[in-house]
């Protein structure tokens, strides 16, 4: 089974994808530190960290495919979690595997910028944390974009039928309930799927 977090960057998506791994075993794959290395190795390629995630997956995508197709020939149970992975990618691999993949996104459409940046600075976690580089004003502007991003996504998961969680209301909850989709078994059938999209679409 491969299983997949995608979201906008401070959606929890790594902070789900360790607790699958403390609590259920389960091994994953960031993607931020593959970006990170490939970034620095591979100057050439244009890959910038700090980059859209639209424009980073463009150039890592391949790669990711790859490492997708191996880990599903391989029959291991892995999780891959990052902000380049999108809903047409889910479905690009469930034409070929779809019981053997299972994935969601989490995202925060419709938050409060100002509450949202009062989180991100209480749970920055240590001096390398890259939210220190920027001051409120750029930071504010940056969740402008990953709200509208955010947007994106879970008008793609519609599209497709995938689970989207959206953390504007509460970001407990929406993490919870992505933990509880992820372990529940094999892939949620369309008539699932759309009735756990619809639940996370109520939040405000």
């Amino acid at each position: 089974m491969l299983y997949m977090i995608g979201g906008a960057a401070r959606s929890g998506k790594t902070i789900l994808a360790e607790r699958m791994l403390a609590e259920h075993g389960l091994p994953y794959f960031s993607i931020d530190t593959l970006i990170a290395r490939v970034a620095s190795a591979e100057p050439e390629l244009g890959l910038r960290v700090r980059d859209p995630a639209l424009k980073r997956m463009e150039i890592i995508w391949p790669t990711l495919r790859k490492i997708a197709s191996d880990a599903l020939l391989s029959g291991d149970e892995f999780l891959l979690e990052g902000d380049v992975l999108l809903p047409k990618h889910v479905m690009e691999f469930g034409h070929g595997y779809h019981t053997a993949i299972k994935a969601c996104f989490i995202g925060y459409a419709d938050a409060n910028p100002a509450r949202k940046l009062r989180a991100i600075r209480q749970y920055a976690v240590g001096r390398t944390d890259w939210t220190h580089e920027l001051d409120d004003a750029r930071l504010l502007n940056l969740i402008g974009e990953l709200r509208t991003f955010s947007e994106y996504l879970r008008h793609e998961c519609c599209h497709y039928k995938i689970p989207y969680f959206d953390g504007s209301a509460c970001f407990t909850s929406a993490l919870h309930d992505a933990e509880a989709y992820l372990q529940a078994g094999a892939w949620l059938d369309h008539g699932h799927a759309q009735q756990a999209l619809q639940s996370s679409l109520r939040l405000p």
